[in-house]
């Protein structure tokens, strides 16, 4: 299943309480676009979707190299959204100041595994810090 990058959208997703938050929109939208353009034009505009051919592994291969700047965008912004909030803990365990939003400990709930998981994973970047 191709996953959204992103955590803080999958939250926000979660909070809206989608069926799957962790799934990736825009590559669903692009690859299906992309994908019936090729099979429309292969068939004479007659949709096969259902052709074991239309989800071929080459065929999402080529869809992301296609698409590879606009990917390696995303992931560049999101380390640098990450390396942010990796620094602002490291020196709020360096400094044992524990943030509001790290002091209570929320419990696991299958509605919201993305915000528990990242949850978690700051108050080990904070504790490793000290």
């Amino acid at each position: 299943m191709p996953l959204a990058m992103n955590v803080y959208k999958i939250m926000e997703e979660e909070g809206a309480e989608k069926n799957t938050p962790a799934f990736s929109d825009s590559f669903l939208a692009g690859y299906f676009k992309s994908r019936l353009s090729q099979v429309c034009n292969a068939t004479d505009g007659i949709v096969k979707i259902s052709d074991e051919s239309f989800f071929r592994l080459g065929s999402i291969i080529g869809w992301i190299q296609d698409n590879r700047v606009s990917i390696r965008e995303d992931t560049v912004r999101l380390d640098k959204m990450f390396r942010a909030l990796l620094e602002k803990r490291v020196q709020e365990g360096r400094n044992n100041t524990l943030p509001s939003e790290l002091a209570a400990l929320p419990d696991y709930s299958d509605k919201h595994p993305a915000r528990f998981t990242f949850f978690h994973l700051q108050r080990v970047i904070w504790n490793e810090a000290i």
